[in-house]
């Protein structure tokens, strides 16, 4: 692939993961956009597996503690690392209903909105490794109420 044609990759399988599989569970698009031995640094410390299952893991999760997230993607980038690797980052967030713990807020069925960067690395336009990074802070911050 030319470089314009692997960042508008790099490009599309950062927004597709978060507008289509994060947003609407569409589980199905990872088989085209992950490699199966992809590595989902969040997923193996959760211990929700290794590869592509991982991801799958780490997407119902968040998708089961904040309901019918809504994702807005406010800054994403792709380009080449300096070793050569394909790269994307996204600093986003997802607004939804708090069904589970998230981040030390309890589960109170009250909107709560993540806010997270996202890093991801490929290999023949193939997700391969991912790392995420979420603002604890604001997540528990927006579970306070004025007394």
């Amino acid at each position: 692939m030319s470089d314009d044609l692997d960042l508008a990759r790099s490009e599309y399988v950062l927004r597709t993961y978060l507008e289509r599989v994060v947003q609407h569970g569409e589980i199905g698009l990872l088989p085209e956009l992950a490699a199966e031995d992809m590595v989902d640094h969040s997923a193996r410390m959760a211990g929700w597996g290794a590869g592509r299952s991982g991801l799958v893991g780490h997407v119902n999760w968040f998708r089961s503690t904040i309901k019918d997230p809504t994702v807005t993607i406010h800054h994403l980038v792709a380009g080449r690392e300096s070793d050569g690797r394909q790269a994307a980052v996204a600093y986003w967030s997802a607004t939804g209903i708090l069904t589970g713990p998230f981040f030390g807020r309890e589960a109170d069925g009250q909107p709560a909105t993540s806010v997270a960067t996202s890093w991801f690395w490929l290999r023949d336009g193939m997700l391969v490794e991912y790392r995420a990074v979420a603002d604890a802070t604001a997540i528990a911050r927006a579970g306070t109420r004025p007394a």
